[in-house]
């Protein structure tokens, strides 16, 4: 994952793996079973969504934002 802030113009980088493994593993590989994908046009979406977690402690898919 990538952020970059054109505020103070910083980046950070976080990889949950050695990247070379990362390289071959795509949305779809066989061994992944559930994808998602955000950009700034979904922040409201993002939002939502870190706000019931963080409330309920995980999210709650019955529920509508």
């Amino acid at each position: 994952m990538k952020v970059y802030n054109p505020e103070d113009f910083s980046l950070i980088e976080l990889s949950t793996q050695n990247e070379q493994k990362l390289l071959n593993i795509t949305c779809h590989s066989d061994n992944v079973t559930e994808f998602a994908k955000f950009s700034n046009t979904n922040y409201n979406i993002v939002v939502g969504l870190e706000e019931q977690i963080t409330k309920h402690g995980h999210l709650n898919l019955c529920q509508t934002l």
